[in-house]
């Protein structure tokens, strides 16, 4: 047995398997090796690689051959990763938005299959707000009776789940992330205050639209690059996954201070604020502040807590049981 009180605040569990997930997001591809019992996740390893699968597909919906190419790439490398350092384990590949919306998703499920071994398994948005609701919780302490909302802020889609540690009572999925918004809003950079205008606006139709609703007393938590980054960028963060965040807390005044930072800058000027965090997001960070922004304000939410949990922790948590 072993003590995962790293993580979980003094309870232990037995871990009765090392398993591995990969989450091939819009932006990013990112691998969580890790043991899990079924109920907890304690992280051995952990990777990203930014290959932006997801680059145009708003507006063309197809994968381009580029992009597969480079997700291929970043798979052979985890599946060496995997089998060099844990061997025969179980492994599931999970894809988000930019899969979900594409034409040609079928030969990309096809091409990686014959050339990786990997079978993926398609997220509906149901699954990816639950996945992504769990996986946020697995690395905080949190009581089971506290209310709580998640925000994960992809490269396609924003998922909000809303809940209690062990219960998913309210989820949401919507056409609004840091790519694709980019894509839509700020093609331009340094955007002009029209463009910032029309994201904002497109944000808070979107956040209008929809149903779901919190009770007096949730707290927002928030995963995936954009809170990382934010955290990083507030807390003089040079490497995410060395400080390892989850916990920390961002106000909304820090929010608006770093938005504001960032609008008049180039994509070089935001990368030099930061290359160790900002590398491979410079370019769509601001789409995916604009939405947080709207989300916390939309709520009234004063401060969201960082998670470095998502749909990978998620994935070890919920899928291999079922």
């Amino acid at each position: 047995m072993r003590a995962s009180g790293s993580l979980l605040s003094c309870i232990k569990y037995e871990f009765v398997t090392i398993r591995a997930a990969i989450d091939i997001g819009t932006n990013t591809v990112l691998l969580l090796i890790a043991e899990s019992d079924g109920n907890a996740v304690v992280p051995l390893l952990e990777k990203q690689e930014i290959p932006r699968l997801g680059r145009h597909v708003d507006e063309a919906r197809n994968l381009s051959g580029e992009s597969i190419r480079k997700v291929e790439t970043v798979l052979l490398n985890y599946r060496d990763i995997i089998t060099r350092g844990y061997g025969d384990i179980p492994v599931i590949v999970t894809a988000t938005s930019a899969v979900r919306d594409a034409s040609n998703r079928d030969y990309f499920l096809e091409y990686i299959k014959k050339n990786t071994g990997f079978d993926i398994r398609i997220l509906s948005g149901e699954d990816e707000a639950e996945w992504t609701f769990f996986g946020a919780l697995a690395p905080l302490v949190m009581q089971t009776d506290q209310a709580v909302l998640v925000v994960d802020i992809g490269g396609g889609s924003t998922e909000l789940a809303a809940g209690r540690k062990d219960v998913l009572q309210q989820y949401l999925s919507m056409n609004m992330g840091s790519v694709r918004y980019t894509e839509r809003y700020l093609k331009h950079g340094p955007p002009s205050p029209r463009d910032i205008t029309a994201c904002r606006e497109a944000i808070q139709v979107c956040l209008e639209n929809s149903v779901l609703k919190t009770e007096s007393g949730t707290v927002l938590t928030g995963v995936a690059g954009t809170v990382s980054t934010l955290a990083a960028l507030c807390y003089n963060l040079s490497d995410i996954e060395a400080a390892r965040p989850a916990g920390m807390k961002i106000t909304s005044e820090q929010l608006k201070e770093i938005i504001a930072e960032i609008i008049p800058l180039s994509s070089e000027e935001i990368l030099a604020m930061n290359p160790g965090v900002l590398k491979g997001r410079e370019d769509v960070i601001l789409a995916g502040l604009l939405i947080l922004e709207g989300v916390m304000d939309h709520f009234a939410f004063s401060e969201c807590i960082v998670s470095t949990g998502g749909i990978r922790h998620g994935a070890l948590i919920r899928a291999f049981d079922r």
